[in-house]
């Protein structure tokens, strides 16, 4: 079950990588990948309204007008807008809401209040298509709110203590000069030590519960592991194409799937584009095996501007290196 949510989360978190709103439809596909993953979880259906439970605490939750889910958003107000989808997550302590039919005023109003209640540090953008917001208040929860103007619509995350209040001696910000490396948290249950040199312009997305998540303009570039079952490379590459053609709109992959080397080890580089909130997207994925772990690279922007940053993405991929 918690594998199924990771999972899910993952999903809303590639549309959050460029600063999209997620779509109902993401969260009702979604649901189907849920169903399919949980097997022995409780499905409660009620008219327009579904709930799937897992033994752990896990669930999703899907509808029209959903009630918020206040006892597992921490200190974060409701929302002026209906809410679509509830995903929860007890294990990891986070909640994720999707909603839709909210106001740019009232989503405007939302961002101060986030900033009141003390989310702060994270990345930052505000254009003419969406607005992205969040970061750590002083206890270490993690907020992100991220609203499309021309869909009305996005979601809130929520994670309890997502990490510790930092204290003096916190890394500084990577990309105020030259490339940078940035190493892991030695900290962390990993092995490996993943380093990442940053062009300049590249921020990282302090907020994040990922250790590397970077934004540049409204390109985005992320490391995470991955729950495939694959054995090989293209078995991974196999079930990733499944997923996205599921769960993406007027999905097409670019290209040839290439043989890459990231850090001396083998990878294939997948490059495809899709419909996101009724924006075109495009992304580049990564995938290698590294220290019994699939790992996922990737990258994405809008369609029209991926390609303008298209030295960075080659100036990253030969830079990181994975050390044990």
């Amino acid at each position: 079950m918690k594998k199924t949510i990771s999972c899910l989360l993952a999903i809303l978190m590639l549309t959050a990588l460029v600063g999209c709103g997620a779509k109902e439809k993401i969260a009702e596909k979604a649901a189907e990948e849920f169903i399919e993953g949980i097997g022995g979880g409780n499905v409660d259906i009620d008219g327009d309204k579904f709930t799937i439970e897992g033994e752990d605490g896990g669930s999703i939750t899907a509808g029209d007008n959903l009630p918020w889910p206040g006892d597992k958003m921490g200190d974060l107000p409701k929302p002026k807008a209906t809410i679509a989808a509830v995903l929860n997550d007890d294990g990891e302590q986070q909640c994720t809401v999707t909603y839709e039919g909210m106001e740019k005023d009232d989503a405007e109003a939302y961002v101060e209040k986030l900033k009141a209640l003390g989310y702060t540090g994270g990345m930052e953008l505000s254009d003419a298509d969406m607005i992205m917001t969040g970061g750590l208040n002083e206890n270490g929860d993690a907020a992100e709110f991220i609203y499309n103007f021309s869909a009305k619509e996005g979601f809130i995350s929520y994670t309890h203590q997502a990490q510790q209040p930092q204290t003096d001696g916190a890394q500084g910000d990577p990309a105020s000069g030259d490339a940078e490396p940035q190493p892991s948290s030695p900290d962390q249950a990993t092995e490996l030590d993943i380093v990442v040199a940053l062009p300049d312009g590249w921020k990282p997305v302090e907020g994040s519960v990922l250790e590397h998540q970077y934004m540049k303009n409204t390109a985005g570039f992320m490391i995470k592991t991955e729950n495939f079952s694959g054995d090989t490379l293209d078995d991974v590459v196999s079930e990733a194409l499944d997923i996205f053609g599921r769960q993406f709109d007027n999905f097409a992959v670019q290209g040839d799937v290439e043989d890459i080397t990231i850090s001396g080890l083998e990878a294939k580089k997948l490059t495809f584009t899709c419909e996101v909130s009724k924006m075109e997207m495009k992304y580049t994925s990564v995938y290698l095996f590294a220290e019994d772990e699939t790992y996922a690279l990737t990258f994405g922007d809008l369609a029209d501007s991926f390609d303008s940053l298209a030295a960075d993405y080659e100036a990253i991929l030969n830079g990181i290196q994975f050390k044990q």
